[in-house]
């Protein structure tokens, strides 16, 4: 990010922007924090801006019998020029800001943004301090006019009163009037005070009721609850946001814990103060808590200066993390940057520890924070402030993120980002990994080497398969294909069958050339079913085939008795060795009974030939002698015409 778009990111995320609509994006906020660290120019400008709002929020709002925007306007820029002359002086950048050009802009938009507000106000009063006079309607007794039931006249206090005391629980509500340096507000008169302290014991009364009802419900429960409850004074126009906040300092705390919750659901940055200030109340620290993350965005800043506690730490992280939200993921992935990266150019051993084991907190709570927070913990491995290793082992347990890396992986990231993904690929296993993997073996040294060390390990026969193919490409050496295959061989061994089934289908003669010269090799238990899909392979050699059927007879265990019996209908009567060791094999591992039953649809005449062949196999000296023994059993087969009957 240069100059240019970190000045208009400032501008958005003050909301003075011309597309001002709550604030930045979680990562153009990220690139803005990153641009700041190393321009002076740019922090500089944020604090003017910093100090625009504070001018903005203080002033307030002209009721709307009066309002004047030209006056407006003319105010808002008394007051940002009364801010910029009191800054202090700092070096001037090295290339102006031209921050003057906007203030006339910013005025006119400030002024604009007051007069909407005021529109969506309730009632108001006019100059003179009389409240309006309700309109008339008709149909009343008699068919006169009747005046209806008066609406109370709701205010709006200083939302930003000096943090030092919780709002008084009894104190007035001040309505809004006309602006006037010089003036003190007008008071209000008994009957609005009547009214406002109605609304007030109204919320009181509402709030309690939902609060010792839900307070122990799901949040999703109770939030609806707390919108429901005050919808009807939000109609009238009440501020309640500003009347919840009286409700903080009383005596009775789950009403000040319903009033909490209701202003981290509904409220806005205003409510920042009254909610930093029950923080240190340790009967409300937990909703408190809760409402500064409910807040969202507008409260970040506090949170992550709060985390700087020991004690309110722990509370902020597992309350972001159940939160799964965009601004709680971030706010979690600045505190794991924050303890990622050394303090000091020279920590102790000690220092050293208490901040990595905050670190492994921060990257456990991202893990629960849903998808979110597994997009942070992408970014933190993208800067290095993760290992590949790290960021699997946290992805493996994270929500959302097999759906994250098949979206990441779906688009092709090239460069650092694919090779700090492929170890969580191989861990997590997200949909299309493997074909993601086999196209990085067409990339740089570095990460063709751990795109195929990944396909190694991922034991499938499609995996196998891009490894045996990256050998016959040039890309991958004899050596991986053998740990490919004892890799397939020890933890899944029905994969390399397959893998040999699949490939004799494709007429692949380079990958069955090099299944035939490993797996011999290798044979043992595990490998029976591979070394029986071989000799059932008619591009594979005779003598090969005959090789692979009497080292499954050696190595082979009962259960694969089966698959013999299966395969020698299948051979041709003319390869009468091949056959012959098909029958030793199958007679090796399931004896004498394994051939009657093969046989058992034969003629009764065929009952002496069966004997004499069992009579060569279990002669002595048969398994010492396999050729001669073959050479035997084949003469006996042409002669006694044993068939396996369909």
């Amino acid at each position: 990010m240069n100059c240019r778009s970190a000045r208009s990111a400032l501008y958005e995320a003050a909301d003075l922007g011309p597309r001002a609509d709550g604030g930045l994006a979680t990562d153009a906020r990220l690139e803005l924090d990153a641009h700041l660290v190393g321009c002076a120019d740019c922090r500089t400008l944020e604090r003017a801006l910093a100090q625009v709002e504070a001018a903005l929020a203080r002033w307030p709002a002209p009721p709307v019998d009066h309002l004047d925007l030209d006056e407006q306007v003319a105010r808002v820029r008394a007051a940002l020029e009364h801010a910029a002359d009191a800054q202090p002086a700092v070096r001037a950048p090295r290339r102006p800001l031209q921050l003057a050009r906007w203030v006339p802009w910013l005025a006119a938009a400030a002024g604009i943004l007051a007069a909407w507000a005021l529109f969506g106000r309730g009632p108001t009063r006019v100059s003179d301090g009389a409240p309006t006079a309700p309109p008339l309607v008709e149909g009343g007794p008699g068919g006169g006019a009747v005046e209806p039931e008066p609406r109370p006249a709701p205010g709006r206090a200083d939302t930003h009163a000096e943090p030092d005391a919780l709002p008084e629980r009894d104190a007035p509500v001040e309505l809004a009037s006309t602006p006037d340096a010089t003036s003190a507000p007008t008071p209000l008169t008994e009957a609005e005070l009547a009214r406002q302290a109605a609304a007030r014991e109204q919320l009181a009364r509402e709030l309690k009721s939902v609060w010792s009802q839900h307070g122990t419900s799901g949040d999703e429960q109770l939030a609806a609850a707390l919108t429901q409850a005050t919808r009807e004074l939000e109609r009238e126009g009440w501020p309640v946001a500003r009347l919840c906040e009286t409700l903080l300092d009383g005596a009775d705390p789950e009403l000040a814990r319903a009033a909490l919750r209701w202003l981290g659901l509904h409220g806005d940055r205003t409510a920042l103060p009254a909610l930093e200030r029950a923080l240190a109340v340790a009967a409300l620290r937990a909703e408190a808590v809760a409402a500064l993350v409910d807040l969202g965005a507008p409260a970040a800043e506090r949170i992550v200066q709060a985390c700087t506690d020991g004690e309110l730490e722990p509370l902020f992280v597992a309350r972001l993390a159940a939160a799964q939200d965009a601004a709680s993921a971030q706010v979690l992935e600045r505190l794991a940057r924050r303890a990622l990266r050394p303090h000091a150019t020279r920590e102790t051993e000690l220092e050293r520890g208490e901040r990595l084991a905050q670190a492994g907190r921060l990257l456990d709570a991202l893990g629960r924070a849903g998808p979110r927070g597994a997009e942070s913990l992408v970014r933190l491995a993208d800067e290095r402030l993760l290992t590949g290793a790290e960021l699997a082992e946290e992805l493996h347990a994270a929500q959302g993120s097999r759906a994250l890396l098949a979206r990441l992986i779906g688009e092709r990231p090239r460069g650092a980002s694919a090779s700090v993904l492929i170890p969580a690929v191989e861990r997590v296993r997200p949909d299309g990994a493997l074909a993601w993997l086999t196209r990085q073996l067409q990339g740089e040294r570095e990460l063709r080497e751990a795109a195929l060390a990944a396909l190694v390990r991922w034991n499938e026969a499609e995996s196998l398969a891009a490894v045996l193919a990256a050998e016959g490409a040039g890309r991958a050496s004899r050596d991986a294909s053998i740990a490919a295959l004892e890799s397939a061989l020890a933890d899944a061994p029905a994969a390399v069958a397959t893998l040999v089934a699949e490939r004799s289908r494709a007429r692949d003669r380079a990958a069955l050339q090099v299944l035939v010269e490993t797996l011999p090799l290798r044979a043992h238990g595990p490998a029976t079913p591979a070394l029986i899909e071989l000799a059932a392979c008619e591009l594979v050699l005779r003598a090969e085939r005959r090789e692979c059927l009497l080292l499954a007879g050696e190595v082979g265990l009962p259960e694969h008795a089966e698959a013999l019996a299966a395969l020698y209908p299948g051979l041709p009567h003319g390869e009468r060795e091949l056959r012959a060791a098909c029958l030793a094999a199958l007679h090796r591992l399931g004896g004498s009974a394994a051939l009657r039953q093969l046989f058992a649809r034969n003629a009764a005449g065929a009952e002496r030939a069966l004997e004499r062949l069992c009579a060569l196999l279990e002669a002595p000296g048969a398994r010492e002698n396999p050729t001669s023994t073959l050479l035997r059993v084949a003469q006996e087969l042409e002669s006694s015409g044993l068939r396996v009957a369909p």
